[in-house]
């Protein structure tokens, strides 16, 4: 952001750490960019006097992509909320990371490291054969719930069967065979964390 021009989108999906239950924004310093985008996401419509089509005619092929009112007022809700709550989910992240790396034989591989930025999740890679699934099955009998992020990858789905791959996907290959997350949000209670770590340190075992 200090030299150039710079354009960042978010998404504010209920999963996200700033959330507003659907929707995103988009962050630019090209006031020509944002104008666009403000049209695009009003069906395109334009609403500018300057311009050769007139107010209210549909000049290029946009979508209704405004955010109601609701998830305005519950993002804004949240914003006003958002420097304790991202100082909270680095603070987790970091004690959820040291307890999970002092696990003998689990050997985490964090998909970006631990740095002091927010985090939305906790996803890892485990290299060992069987440990994944034997994490996903310890937690699973604590009633814990665990997710592989983002997977399939995009090049096994079906919807994208054919279509051209620049190269071989060895990173996205490896993902879909290692990646593993475990659950991670500003409720997670010091008995929960504790519980994860727990199963987690009960599938390893065995590996270890």
């Amino acid at each position: 952001w200090e030299c150039g021009t710079a354009t960042l989108v978010f998404s504010l999906h209920a999963t996200k750490s700033l959330a507003s239950g659907e929707g995103g924004l988009v962050v630019s310093r090209e006031p020509a960019l944002v104008a666009r985008v403000r049209q695009l996401s009003n069906f395109g419509i334009n609403l500018d006097p300057r311009a050769t089509t007139p107010v209210g005619h549909v000049e290029l092929s946009g979508t209704n992509a405004k955010m109601s009112e609701y998830h305005a007022a519950i993002g804004l809700c949240n914003l006003a909320q958002w420097p304790a709550r991202a100082r909270s989910r680095v603070a987790l992240f970091e004690r959820y990371t040291a307890l999970l790396e002092g696990i003998a034989g689990l050997d985490p591989v964090w998909q970006s490291a631990p740095d002091g930025i927010t985090r939305t999740l906790l996803c890892f890679r485990v290299a060992a054969t069987g440990l994944r699934e034997a994490i996903e099955v310890a937690c699973a009998s604590a009633n814990i719930e665990t997710r592989r992020w983002y997977l399939p990858t995009l090049n096994r789905h079906d919807g994208f069967t054919g279509l051209p791959v620049a190269g071989a996907p060895k990173m996205a290959d490896l993902l879909g065979r290692e990646l593993v997350g475990l659950p991670f949000h500003n409720h997670l209670s010091a008995a929960q964390l504790q519980a994860t770590i727990d199963a987690v340190r009960r599938a390893v075992g065995p590996q270890a």
